[in-house]
């Protein structure tokens, strides 16, 4: 059909609603396959995280981020596409037509990036649990074991107190850990430390990025992200010191296509924990705390109160620290970010969304059943 017949659909346009309704076909068939069966997931996973490393490795010589300026480049290009439809209806007519080009080109291009991520990373989300491919023993756990939590987060802040008084600080009392860069090859270091306790984190591992744009995943609200599409781990730079080592080891954990958001958090600590780096210690602890304290604060405040009572100076600081820095983050779009977060790992199986974060809970209870 030819658009001076009056039609609003041309060729072009069909064949475009067309391609991106095989595309979505295709993504849904691929999903129901992967999710009924999880070593299938698992030796798929082996394959892209191999993608991975070698796309981060190859990206490692590039000092920028990747990912970002893609994002301004898309961004870009989708503007100047905006404002030429715009232009061309008030200069030619045709605006039906026009805009169904338009919505065919962005359907298109949403399905082909949806295709793609599956491709890279959506059976990461269906292995089996990760306590299990760990051979940890998976008796049964629950948050709501006042006690069993309650012994877990005393412990968690005993180990926290402890290394807070070890790592370096200013004459104010701040961590004082080194650059961005520091950190950064830290990290690397503490994964090399473990992969031969953990095979399943076996590198190599190219370092994390910071986003160019200082105030970027600031305004989303986000501490870090992993791009599959380049395998670039970043993470947001302005978070405090304390908090950046057990930040970089969870993205870098995402890269090797551990994708859950509550495992991701506990290979964080694992690979914290075992760091010989008191600054490694200390991050992984801290977060753990944070996490600890938080579950023990929605089913008994009282005892949460009394654990919080044993922090120390060095600690407390730490805390209040990071509590000022979440604040500097919410904000209209950070809201906007956490509820698209939310709707996104809902969509990959995680039915607690953002909340799985602290799911972190549940495998250190499991960690340490031994001594609780």
């Amino acid at each position: 059909m030819k658009r001076k017949d009056g039609s609003y659909l041309n060729s072009g346009t069909i064949s475009r609603f067309v391609f991106a309704a095989v595309l979505f076909v295709l993504y849904f068939i691929a999903r129901a396959v992967f999710r009924a069966d999880a070593l299938l997931c698992e030796q798929y996973s082996e394959m892209t995280r191999t993608i991975f490393l070698l796309l981060s490795g190859a990206l490692s010589y590039v000092k920028f981020t990747v990912a970002e300026i893609l994002l301004y480049l898309l961004l870009g290009v989708a503007g100047v596409y905006g404002i030429a439809t715009i232009y061309k209806i008030c200069t030619s007519g045709h605006v039906w037509a026009r805009l169904l080009r338009l919505l065919s080109n962005a359907v298109t291009l949403y399905a082909v990036l949806l295709v793609l991520f599956f491709a890279l990373y959506g059976p990461a989300y269906s292995q089996r649990p990760l306590a299990e491919r760990l051979g940890m023993e998976t008796q049964t756990v629950s948050t709501t074991n006042v006690r069993k939590l309650r012994t877990l987060t005393e412990y968690i802040r005993d180990q926290a107190n402890a290394c807070a008084d070890l790592v370096p600080r200013d004459v104010g009392g701040s961590c004082e850990f080194g650059s961005f860069e520091t950190l950064s090859t830290l990290a690397v270091q503490a994964f090399e430390n473990v992969e031969l306790q953990y095979t399943m984190l076996t590198g190599p591992y190219a370092p994390v990025k910071a986003p160019r744009n200082k105030g970027l995943l600031n305004t989303l609200g986000l501490t870090g992200i992993f791009v599959p599409f380049t395998g670039e781990a970043v993470v947001n730079d302005r978070a405090p010191e304390v908090s950046l080592i057990f930040t970089m080891a969870h993205e870098m954990s995402h890269r090797l296509a551990i994708a859950a958001e509550d495992e991701a958090n506990f290979i964080a600590f694992l690979v914290c924990r075992e760091s010989a780096d008191r600054r490694a210690n200390y991050s992984g602890y801290f977060m753990a705390y944070r996490y600890c304290i938080s579950a023990l604060s929605a089913v008994d405040s009282s005892a949460a109160g009394e654990v919080s009572a044993g922090i120390g100076e060095n600690l407390s600081r730490d805390l209040a620290q990071y509590k000022e820095f979440a604040l500097s983050c919410d904000g209209l779009i950070s809201n906007v970010s956490e509820k698209v977060n939310d709707s996104y790992l809902k969509a990959q199986g995680q039915t607690a969304g953002t909340a799985s974060y602290g799911a972190l809970v549940d495998l250190l209870l499991l960690e340490y059943a031994d001594i609780l």
